[in-house]
């Protein structure tokens, strides 16, 4: 999986002063891919996991980058009050 860890605001180009900060969990970045499934249902699209992602690690998937997110962020969460 290629992830999107450049850092930038979540739909901003490099430049743009004005925009929201890049997601993050507990301080720590969040990285979203896009790839496109061949397959009707767009459910899975997006993906998002924390920066220096390892196999195993959560990984939430969305029709959109957000929903990625917030997916990925409830497993986290999730995961945190189970340890």
């Amino acid at each position: 999986m290629s992830a999107n860890c450049e850092l930038l605001p979540l739909g901003a180009g490099p430049m743009e002063p004005e925009a929201p900060l890049p997601p993050t969990w507990r301080g720590r970045p969040i990285c979203t891919d896009f790839w496109e499934k061949p397959v009707p249902s767009t459910a899975y699209d997006w993906s998002a996991v924390l920066d220096g992602y390892e196999g195993g690690d959560p990984i939430g998937y969305g029709s959109s980058e957000q929903a990625a997110i917030e997916d990925l962020k409830a497993q986290l969460d999730e995961h945190e009050e189970t340890a």
